[in-house]
């Protein structure tokens, strides 16, 4: 792919930071999730918390938390639940009796007819998505 087209998809989906040194070229993508999350084929999550994509068949959910923290037993009928950590630990509890150490690397899934309830073991950042059975 040629540089102007790497450019004219880019300004489609993202604010272009580009600095040219010598013949390198760099692109930092910068996208505001609220915006354009539903409409964009390419979306980067910046700062934003809540969440960040409401598709027609998922949801993807951000969590920041601090250390103690807790995300209360809740559930997720009709919904298949990927809880992924990126940065921090998470001690999570699937109904009242299931004990797991997510850390990041890897990803917990369940079905979301279970309750979960979590807690944050150090700061901490989640991302929930929740895809529809169908």
């Amino acid at each position: 792919m040629n540089l102007k087209k790497v450019l004219s998809v880019l300004a489609v989906t993202a604010t272009i930071s580009a600095p040219v040194v010598g013949s390198a070229w760099a692109a930092t993508p910068t996208v505001d999730a609220t915006a354009r999350a539903t409409t964009a084929a390419h979306a980067v999550i910046g700062e934003k918390t809540g969440l960040v994509f409401n598709e027609s068949s998922f949801k993807v959910v951000k969590k920041v938390l601090q250390r103690g923290d807790v995300i209360p037993r809740h559930h997720h009928p009709g919904d298949t639940v990927l809880f992924t950590v990126v940065k921090g630990q998470m001690n999570v509890c699937i109904n009242g009796k299931e004990n797991y150490e997510v850390v990041p690397g890897k990803m917990l899934k369940f079905n979301g007819q279970n309750y979960i309830q979590a807690v944050a073991a150090a700061d901490s950042i989640v991302f929930v998505t929740l895809i529809e059975n169908k």
